[in-house]
């Protein structure tokens, strides 16, 4: 039973969705199946305490005491139970959007022409229409749709016979502004997606005509509307990266209108500049490395950076490691131990070692590198490759060089034969490892062979961790000099 859908799906839900979910299928209204009811909360209570779960058997007797066990009957059962917890996720996130539920109510009473609710219902979303913050695409398709909605209120008869009245009933014009809004916003950010998905997977994927998107634009949009302003600027850095101009352009709109944005469309904006800073700092613009520091503290400081409250464990280590470039040792430190409680608790552990294991690297307590090394857990491929990397750093730096021999064999044995790798990936680990063992091979004296070997790192793109290679080439050789 325990590896039935519902009660993997019930695993995952938190306690207190677990406690609505509860009351949910004790409703009449949302559940009249008796069975479902005792199916439910008997799960539902074994994983909020943490018991095991009855066996087929055990459930079906609960349900049934006087019925002979029917595993035809019993996988119905929990087919059912599992549609009722979809329904419950639903009227669950219903209930969350109270933008959606005045629309949805207005429009119930249209639909069943209950005139006497009319100016009532009319009234209510106007006063939420004039209260809400946010211009996002999501806003422009409300209003698109609450337009519409009064269009509808009065019968054609009324349109008619009420000629004074007709420009303002006849509100046309209003519907199809606002749905070019949403329409627009919603093709810049599918646009933006994609480019941003070919960069990863290398898709080989196009939208037709999406210049034209840029013909429905005009200035006044821009003016009136920062939002598709916004979105535009994504999508011009994204078609041309060394369009720095349209970046400093997003970055001054986005400080100025952030507040416009829902949570969960500020962590899109803020992601595409970060994705954009990141790039060029990665291709040598020096000036970056603070930006994407400065953006991601800003981004920290808007809730909405964070999924329900969850940070990535990407997120989190490359905070933690634009900081350290920046000599921020303390800040950093600080972040580690504050926002490993946002990770994910599967996810913390190995996050919070491996970044305090950075730290210390940097900090050159190798000894601590060491220790907090030997706490991840190797089994993710991600952590067994990089935490390998720094670690034979550091017996370098501890000229501990017999360990580093032994570590360097068997991680190029490992690294050829992991399957998860890519070719290129394989390469830039097993070009370290090269690099590595040929540096710890040379004497400070062999002052050519250093030389050829720097511009031989230098030289090679498809290398981890060039510039530290390159800097302990460049120690023999200033140990060289000073003993000449």
């Amino acid at each position: 039973m325990k590896d039935r859908k519902p009660v993997l799906t019930l695993k995952s839900m938190s306690r207190k969705m677990l406690n609505r979910l509860e009351k949910f299928i004790y409703s009449p209204y949302h559940n009249s199946n008796d069975s479902i009811t005792i199916l439910g909360s008997i799960i539902i209570k074994s994983v909020k305490n943490g018991s095991p779960i009855p066996n087929e058997i055990e459930l079906w007797k609960a349900i049934h005491p006087d019925i002979a066990y029917d595993d035809l009957k019993f996988r119905k059962l929990n087919s059912d139970l599992l549609k009722t917890i979809q329904s419950f996720l639903g009227f669950e996130n219903f209930k969350s959007k109270p933008e959606k539920q005045i629309l949805f109510q207005f429009e119930g009473i249209i639909d069943q022409k209950v005139e006497p609710l009319y100016n009532s219902i009319k009234s209510q979303v106007d006063r939420h229409s004039k209260y809400r913050l946010d211009r996002s695409a999501e806003y422009f398709y409300d209003q698109f749709k609450e337009e519409k909605l009064l269009f509808e209120m009065k019968s054609e008869f009324e349109k008619k016979s009420r000629r004074s009245d007709i420009k303002r009933d006849l509100n046309i014009v209003s519907i199809n502004e606002h749905l070019d809004r949403f329409y627009v916003i919603e093709k810049l950010k599918s646009y933006a997606t994609l480019q941003s998905w070919k960069k990863i997977a290398k898709l080989d994927i196009e939208i037709e005509n999406f210049e034209t998107i840029f013909s429905l634009i005009t200035d006044e949009d821009r003016k009136n509307h920062p939002v598709i302003d916004i979105y535009q600027k994504i999508t011009e850095i994204l078609i041309n990266p060394s369009n720095v101009g349209a970046y400093k352009e997003l970055r001054i709109l986005t400080e100025k209108h952030k507040d416009l944005f829902p949570l969960k469309d500020i962590k899109y904006v803020y992601d595409a500049s970060i994705t954009y800073a990141i790039d060029r700092m990665n291709k040598g613009d020096k000036e970056f490395l603070s930006e994407v520091f400065d953006l991601y503290q800003e981004a920290l400081d808007t809730e909405g950076f964070l999924t329900d409250g969850i940070l990535t464990p990407t997120s989190y280590r490359n905070i933690a490691v634009i900081g350290l470039r920046l000599g921020k040792y303390e800040w950093v430190e600080n972040f580690i131990y504050e926002f490993a409680e946002r990770l994910e608790p599967k996810y913390r552990e190995n996050a919070l070692r491996f970044s305090l294991a950075r730290l210390y690297f940097y900090k050159d307590e190798y000894d601590r590198v060491i220790e907090e090394l030997q706490k991840v857990d190797y089994e993710d491929v991600w952590y067994n490759i990089n935490s390998k990397t720094m670690l034979l750093a550091s017996y370098y730096e501890l000229q501990e060089f017999d360990v580093l021999d032994s570590m360097i064999n068997s991680f190029k044995v490992f690294i050829s034969r992991e399957k998860t790798l890519s070719k290129n990936r394989k390469k830039i680990f097993l070009n370290y490892i090269n690099f590595l063992s040929k540096l710890s091979r040379l004497d400070s004296y062999d002052a050519n062979k250093l030389n050829v070997l720097e511009q031989q790192i230098k030289e090679n793109s498809d290398v981890a961790s060039q510039s530290w290679l390159i800097e302990k080439v460049q120690e023999k050789l200033k140990y060289k000099s000073v003993r000449t």
